[in-house]
């Protein structure tokens, strides 16, 4: 069986290329459009994907509604330009500047690292696919798996299993926003990976696993 997937839908023409895509349209099962999310039953949802750009501003009023859904063992996925510290709790974000033409220079580096490669999302996403550019970065909470890390510290990708259940990834890299404006082909290879990845694992990772965290702390 695989899982119950919703996504929020924000009605840019980014979100509705992303979301169309027949390549992992069938694995979403439920699309919101934000908008409308005050009234959406995430009764049924066992994932929620809050797309690229998402505006912060309305994800803001429903930040109770997002706590309930983590708090009944929800899986939220906040992908970059959210602000997710503005509708989260424990979301530590820094802006950071970028030189988005880094690629341009055979000896570019965009400074990222991959910090856990046995975790299974590393496993289903080669690390090449997770490398465009990135909106600033995060500090994630104590407990928490730093997926992809800036050398000079800060997370652009990590996962977290809440200490009371459900689950939060949250990334600075902006997927949905390239792939449905048709350009940055690595961010279509990452959706390639990380949707069907999603759709597939097993539920049984959202829950607070004390092996899992010691095996990355």
């Amino acid at each position: 069986m695989t899982n119950r997937i919703a996504a929020i839908d924000g009605g840019m023409s980014y979100h509705l290329n992303a979301l169309n895509d027949p390549e992992w349209s069938h694995h979403i099962s439920k699309r919101i459009y934000l908008p409308e999310l005050g009234e959406a039953d995430l009764g049924e949802t066992d994932i929620l994907i809050v797309t690229c750009r998402s505006r912060a501003d309305l994800l803001e009023q429903r930040r109770d509604q997002l706590a309930s859904f983590l708090a009944r063992g929800g899986w939220i996925i906040a992908c970059g330009e959210t602000h997710p510290e503005r509708w989260l709790d424990d979301i530590r974000y820094v802006p950071k500047d970028l030189n988005y033409w880094w690629w341009l220079d055979p000896e570019g580096d965009l400074g990222l690292r991959l910090n856990a490669p046995d975790h299974p999302l590393a496993q289903a996403i080669p690390f090449d696919d997770m490398l465009w550019h990135h909106h600033g970065l995060f500090m994630p909470p104590d407990g928490a798996v730093s997926i992809v890390e800036h050398k000079n510290g800060g997370s652009v990708l990590y996962d977290y299993h809440l200490p009371g259940g459900g689950q939060t990834t949250v990334m600075s890299l902006d997927p949905f926003f390239h792939h449905g404006s048709f350009f940055m082909p690595a961010a279509s290879r990452f959706l390639r990976g990380f949707i069907p990845w999603l759709a597939n694992t097993r539920l049984s990772l959202k829950e607070p696993s004390e092996s899992l965290n010691e095996h990355f702390q």
